[in-house]
């Protein structure tokens, strides 16, 4: 847990160290080959996550021992320009079409994901004017895979 005024006051800012389980790796395999960098020097290419987006989407894709996840909610807070839109793009692509739900555990145990079987995916701000930041993205985002 990160150290703040809001962990001092019992508020827990986000988990600790990495899950044991969780199906983030697969997500992140079957992305790499369909999401894209949207704009700039790199568009076209993967989409590359920053190492703190990929511990927010390792605890928020981790499973218990059940293939449960173990959150059923989250936030993510961050300044703007910290590309909380291209994530939450991301996660869009990621539950509407990847592997985003437990399916079993393979023979060394670890948990394998499906696409959902009936994803309804909603994205909502503030105003409806910035959902359009997010909305824009995909065109731009999604492989023709």
């Amino acid at each position: 847990m990160t150290t703040s005024a809001f962990a001092e006051a019992g508020v827990r800012t986000r988990p600790e160290g990495l899950p044991s389980l969780t199906l983030f790796p697969e997500i992140m395999a079957w992305a790499k080959k369909r999401i894209l960098q949207p704009d700039g020097p790199d568009a076209g290419s993967p989409f590359v996550l920053t190492a703190e987006q990929e511990h927010f989407l390792l605890w928020w894709y981790a499973v218990n021992e059940r293939g449960r996840f173990i959150y059923r909610r989250g936030m993510l807070r961050r300044m703007k320009g910290w590309g909380k839109d291209p994530i939450g793009a991301y996660i869009c692509i990621v539950e509407q079409n990847g592997p985003s739900r437990f399916s079993h555990f393979d023979a060394s145990r670890w948990p394998r994901g499906i696409p959902h079987p009936a994803a309804w995916v909603q994205t909502a701000a503030v105003s409806r004017e910035q959902t359009k930041n997010t909305m824009t993205l995909f065109p731009g985002m999604m492989s023709p895979a």
